[in-house]
Order: structure tokens, then sequence, then C-alpha cells
């Protein structure tokens, strides 16, 4: 049996699929879709979708001191999209950067370059150490069944998120913009539902025991700590419905000078708990996070091959970082990983594409249109 997928390269160890006898993985011979796939509104118009996002741009302008809120980490994605609103679309943007203890040097360096470089206004909010030492350890000790990756990134993009909103609603800015690339936020498509905003506090379930006090919990968005008719802001990804192209993302910010080649890979600008709970997921569900990511964006003709086979030797090596990462975080949050791991029954996670579209729409989604009275009645 071959190895490998000859048209995107996926491995049948790291993704659980199966390569057949002319070297096409399930999803390239489509026997499979991915989450991403499975997950796009029936019937979406893409077409319709960029001329509502074009009609937005022009709503907002110059309604409000800012047009936008851009949430910006300093890597590829959000500083792309901080070029094409400032440069391409003339927005006036309120960059949010919110600080944590495993972020990167390169990406706090891109920060101060694009400072340089464009015009706009950057707020920098910093929870606190202590803030994420206890949320990090709460979420590795609880992970969801789609996997470490998937429960520490959406809560950790929750916490962005939610503070993006709070500055838009406090400063009356009418839009809230996320760099989620297309396989990123599969709860939602192109537009974050406005009663996920309106109607519920963002407190992940593992944090409402009554265990945390109100200096933790302030740190998530809670819609109620604002008058009834407070209007807040609408929140998008437009890389959801726009050309999304890793090699176009790279020349345009190296050809006009924004960032050098050099400062915004993945490797360079990611969390650095990313390699770690990479390694979690391969050895919990047989499945590498990234790989299927890489894939999705060779299948659709987002990134090049010969990017994708060097992305991969550095994920060897990243997987080595993640070894060596792990007693650090693990002295850091004070767990024990493997302790954490064996507490799971081996049906635990959810190893198959299916299964986890399956979880997000039967669980995920449905949670994410409770209201707080439905969280609370539920909680007791």
């Amino acid at each position: 049996m071959k190895k490998y997928c000859k048209n995107c390269t996926l491995s049948a160890k790291a993704s659980g699929v199966t390569i057949d006898n002319k070297g096409l993985c399930d999803y390239c011979a489509g026997r499979s879709s991915t989450i991403s796939e499975l997950n796009r509104p029936a019937g979406t118009s893409i077409d319709k979708l960029k001329v509502e996002l074009e009609d937005t741009f022009q709503k907002i302008r110059g309604q409000s001191k800012y047009d936008c809120v851009l949430a910006l980490s300093g890597g590829k994605d959000s500083a792309y999209l901080l070029y094409h609103l400032v440069v391409e679309k003339k927005l006036k943007v309120l960059a949010v950067h919110i600080k944590q203890p495993f972020g990167s040097k390169y990406a706090a360096r891109n920060i101060n370059q694009l400072k340089e470089k464009l015009s706009f206004d950057l707020k920098t909010i910093d929870p606190g150490e202590d803030f994420y030492v206890k949320f990090y350890a709460g979420l590795f000790q609880h992970p969801s069944r789609l996997g470490f990756t998937a429960t520490v990134c959406s809560c950790c993009f929750a916490v962005i998120a939610g503070y993006c909103i709070r500055v838009a609603t406090e400063n009356n800015i009418p839009l809230v913009i996320l760099g989620n690339s297309p396989m990123q936020a599969p709860h939602s498509f192109f537009e974050l539902d406005s009663r996920c905003i309106n109607t519920r506090k963002w407190i992940p379930d593992i944090f409402r025991s009554g265990k945390y006090n109100e200096e933790f919990l302030d740190n998530f968005w809670d819609p109620f700590r604002y008058p009834e008719k407070t209007s807040f802001p609408r929140v998008i990804y437009p890389f959801h419905i726009m050309e999304y192209n890793i090699d176009k993302i790279y020349q345009t910010l190296a050809q006009n000078k924004i960032l050098s080649r050099n400062s915004f890979g993945w490797y360079h600008t990611n969390c650095g708990l990313l390699p770690l709970m990479f390694n979690l997921d391969e050895k919990c569900t047989g499945r590498h996070p990234f790989l299927m990511e890489l894939a999705v964006l060779l299948r659709k003709g987002m990134v090049r091959k010969e990017k994708v086979i060097y992305d991969k030797a550095r994920l060897r090596c990243g997987r080595i970082f993640g070894r060596i990462r792990q007693h650090i975080i693990e002295k850091k949050l004070n767990i024990k990983l493997h302790d954490i791991i064996s507490q799971f029954p081996e049906p635990y996670f959810l190893k198959s594409d299916y299964e986890q579209v399956k979880f997000i729409n039967s669980v995920i989604k449905p949670y994410f249109l409770k209201n707080e009275s439905e969280l609370s009645r539920e909680e007791h």
C-alpha cells in the first residue's frame, strides 16, 4: 500500500485516510470530504458574499473614528488583511493585539514593522500570565473530542475575538474582522451569527464550575456587561470568501516591503504551544491537524506543492521541538500530560473527518447558538 497521496502529499499515517493503488487519498479520489467542505452552508453563493463584503466596506467608511477592528497576531494572514484594508480598501483600522505568554518574538517584531510601514492605530491588550496559566491548564486537562489543537486554539481565539468585539463596542466601531483561513472557524462561515454575540457569554463550560473568580472570567466576552440596547458590531471572516493563496500573500507582503520574507512563516509566528499540541493530537487521534490543513490548501490550489513539502520538513523538526517544550510547558502549567491522556477511553477522540463534522454539527454549532439562560439551565 502506498504511504503518500501523489496529489496532495497527505500521508496515511498522519491523517487516518487510505491511499488507493492509483496513489490517491480518500479526498483526492472523491471518497470523502474535508471538514471545511462539509461545513459550508448549502447553496452559498461566494459571488454574492463578495458583493456584500464590498457593500459593507462602503457603508462603514467614515461612520466612526475607525471603520473596523482587526485582530492582529503578527502572522502572514492578519498582516496581509491589514495591508488589504488600509492600502487597497482605504479603511481606518484599529488593530487589536492580544499578548500571551507563548507568543512568538517574530510576530511581535512583525507588528512593530507593520506600524512603521502602514497607517493604522494599535491597541495591545495583556490579559496577564496568571490568566493564561489557569486558562491553558484547564483546556489541556479537558480537551474536546476534536483533540487538543482544536480545543485550545478555538478557546484562545474566542478570547481574542471577544476582546476585539469589546473594543469595537466601546468605541462605536461597526465591524470586527478576523483573519481565520478558509479551513478555520468551522462553526461559522464568513459571518459570526449575531446570536453568539448578543445573547451569551463566551465562557467555556470548564470555567463555569464556580472555581474561577470574576477577574479571570472578565477576560471572556460578556454582552450583559453593557446596557440592554447596546449596538454590537458584525464579525466577519473575509478569507472565507476572498481569494486565499499563500504564495500571493507572501509575494504581496514581500514585494511591497511590508515584512521581510523570512519573518512570517507559520513556524516563525505561530503560538509556541502548537508543536506540542500537534504531537498530542497525532498520538490521540492518529491525525496531524496542520498536515490536514496543508493538504486541503494544496488540493484547492492555495499553495504550491514545493511549499507544502518544505513545510512538512519543518514539521519534522517541530515534532522534536514539541517533545522538548513539553517538559517546560508541563512545569509552567503544573500539569502532567501523560496522566491527562491516560484518563480518556480509547474511543473518546474522533479520528475521521466524518466523525468530526458530525460532532461539530450535532454538538458544537448548536452549543454556539444557545443563549445564556439555556446554558444556565444546563449547568444546574
